[in-house]
């Protein structure tokens, strides 16, 4: 977090949010997907990372959730096949497990879909930004179980990334900075998340760098 934190100050414009991120909101849904033996770890975690804080549940919904996952891909889609799609069509290469089947329903989504992508993350982003306030910033899991294995299957794995990308989908369609702590645990890596309101990446830096000791990162 150290180097982070260090590089950030000289990679990242200045903040244009400069209010203090003192107000986390858990949220409630990333830590009801994990198992039990993840929540237990993360919920231990998240205790001793704020714990000088007066956190707060938050809650989106499953509604909203599964709209923005839905509204998520469509936006992503259509851009990677902006991106890829005529290299994709002129050379056809041969790609991994679960790959191919995503660029081949990119190639499938209308302008229309990303218009109303787009239309809905601009009322979602307000929901999110109500929740955050000024002062707020969002504390959960990175992912809601421990890395996936090498030696699990493709629909093992296919289920997996469908979990994370519920989690991941809030920073990124929103354009918020995310920072990830790793956890120390006997099993496979595991770890929590910072999401600061946006343009707050050197506050959200400089968060964690102080938080991190409390969770006796690596």
């Amino acid at each position: 977090v150290f180097i982070q934190g260090y590089l950030g100050t000289r990679m990242l414009p200045d903040d244009l949010d400069t209010a203090p991120l003192s107000r986390p909101l858990v949220l409630s849904e990333a830590f009801v997907a994990c198992p039990p033996r993840e929540a237990e770890l993360s919920r231990a975690a998240l205790d001793a990372l704020i714990r000088d804080f007066s956190p707060r549940e938050a809650v989106l919904g499953e509604d909203y959730l599964s709209q923005m996952q839905n509204h998520f891909r469509d936006l992503q889609a259509f851009e990677a096949h902006q991106a890829h799609g005529a290299w994709i069509e002129a050379v056809r290469p041969e790609f991994g497990p679960g790959v191919a089947e995503r660029f081949a329903y990119a190639a499938s989504v209308t302008a229309e879909q990303k218009r109303a992508a787009g239309e809905f993350r601009v009322r979602a982003r307000e929901i999110i930004e109500d929740l955050l306030g000024a002062e707020g910033f969002f504390a959960l899991p990175t992912t809601p179980f421990f890395a996936p294995l090498l030696g699990e299957s493709e629909q093992e794995l296919a289920m997996k990334r469908n979990q994370m990308v519920r989690l991941f989908q809030i920073a990124s369609f929103f354009g918020l900075p995310q920072v990830s702590l790793p956890l120390k645990t006997p099993a496979p890596p595991l770890g929590l998340s910072l999401i600061g309101r946006g343009w707050s990446d050197r506050g959200l830096l400089a968060l964690a760098e102080r938080l991190a000791p409390r969770l006796r990162t690596p």
